[in-house]
């Protein structure tokens, strides 16, 4: 197995569930500072479901970034235990090799 190649991807993975979680605080902003007054008098009610559906986008958001962030951790563990069970199954085959019969 590659295992620096699945500390690549590992490591991709997590700056890209922060970039998404960035993203996710500034559409959560936009939302904080939008109400329904935003939309003008005549559209108070369309205010009000942008609003809404910011908050709604960046709770996915943010969901999504979590997702993302513990599958690049848990590849990330993934590749240092491998790393461990391949330094220990070498040692024993250089171990087995080194016997006489």
């Amino acid at each position: 197995m590659d295992v620096a190649g699945l500390q690549g991807i590992a490591g991709d993975l997590k700056w890209s569930a922060q970039a998404v979680n960035d993203s996710a605080r500034r559409v959560f902003g936009a939302a904080q500072s939008f109400d329904a007054t935003c939309a003008g008098r005549a559209y108070s009610v369309q205010g009000g479901r942008v609003a809404t559906a910011l908050e709604g986008v960046a709770l996915r958001l943010f969901a999504w970034a979590n997702c993302v962030d513990d599958t690049g951790g848990a590849l990330s563990t993934a590749a240092a235990g491998i790393t461990g069970v391949d330094q220990s199954v070498g040692a024993a085959v250089q171990s087995a090799a080194a016997v006489r019969v």
